[in-house]
């Protein structure tokens, strides 16, 4: 069991089964609390076979080298970070996904997840991959014929696939929420029950962190949440979740430091759509850059930090 020293309480992890605990009747000194997020994402690189419109990432085949990922998750595994999520681009691309994931799991305490279009998910890799990720979420933003507009490729092909995998390891579903779309997020909630993954996380359209959903595309899908009664828990980032009444599970909270990334060209952001961000010449001395980036996201260091950088 993981266990981080928080703002909020002692905050255990279970990488197996991915249950959270957070103990908030426990408040750990500000000098313990960790300097690190609770999540990393790392974009393993940029490329991707796909032409999905929307999609934020930069348009080149920029990529990370195998020993600086490694680099990184050492570090931020002795920080309390819980789990690294790996994405991109698309990471099945990516030659050395497989070993990766196989050393962070027996090298660390990380969790691993990983974030995919899924349609070179072969049976040889899923059996490299397993026993060695926490969970595999799958990006569908709606069902056919929209599905196939948008990606290019028939959905009926990913949903085999996704059944293989869903015998191996844990799925969870990422939709992208459009303008002029919002009715798929039903369908895909459906597709996701039939499939059986344990959540669907909810991601509105933005350019640059900037919301492009009309008044009322927000209500219908606060209506969709609402009326939402099924087994698959509904999920939304903590931005999102200031447009919405229906009750629903933010994947963030303000008082923590819940989320970083690094990009596939070496640089860390508090987003993953970010275009700055602060280059990493050296992965080992991470907590000096987290610790730079939260000074410069917060203005200045929380009374935990200060003491820690003091």
């Amino acid at each position: 069991m993981r266990v981080r020293h928080e703002r909020s309480g002692i905050h255990l992890f279970d990488r197996q089964s991915g249950t959270h605990i957070l103990c908030d009747e426990l408040t750990p000194s500000p000098e313990l609390w960790s300097v690190a997020p609770r999540t990393l994402s790392i974009a393993l690189s940029n490329a991707c076979d796909l032409p999905c419109y929307y999609c934020y990432r930069q348009r080149n085949t920029e990529s990370l080298t195998l020993a600086f990922v490694q680099q990184v998750a050492k570090a931020v595994d002795r920080l309390e970070t819980l789990e690294v999520t790996l994405g991109g681009g698309e990471p099945l691309l990516v030659p050395y996904l497989a070993l990766l994931c196989e050393w962070i799991w027996k090298e660390t305490s990380l969790g691993v997840s990983l974030t995919t279009h899924g349609h070179h998910l072969t049976a040889d890799l899923l059996w490299k991959l397993t026993g060695h990720l926490s969970s595999i979420r799958f990006s569908i933003d709606g069902v056919e014929p929209y599905y196939s507009r948008i990606r290019a490729r028939p959905l009926s092909r990913l949903v085999e696939i996704i059944r293989r995998t869903a015998d191996a390891m844990p799925i969870g579903i990422n939709v992208v929420v459009s303008p002029g779309h919002v009715g798929e997020l039903r369908r895909v909630i459906e597709l996701a029950e039939r499939l059986g993954a344990f959540d669907v996380l909810i991601i509105p359209q933005h350019d640059c962190g900037r919301f492009i959903l009309s008044a009322e595309e927000w209500h219908q899908l606060d209506l969709v949440i609402h009326d939402y009664d099924g087994r698959v828990r509904l999920a939304v980032t903590e931005g999102a979740a200031r447009y919405l009444q229906a009750s629903i599970l933010p994947t963030e909270c303000a008082e923590e430091f819940c989320f970083a990334h690094v990009s596939a060209d070496r640089r860390l952001d508090t987003t993953s759509y970010g275009r700055g961000g602060m280059r990493i010449e050296d992965g080992g001395l991470i907590r000096d850059y987290l610790l730079q980036l939260r000074r410069h996201e917060r203005g200045d260091l929380d009374e935990g930090l200060d003491r820690v950088c003091g």
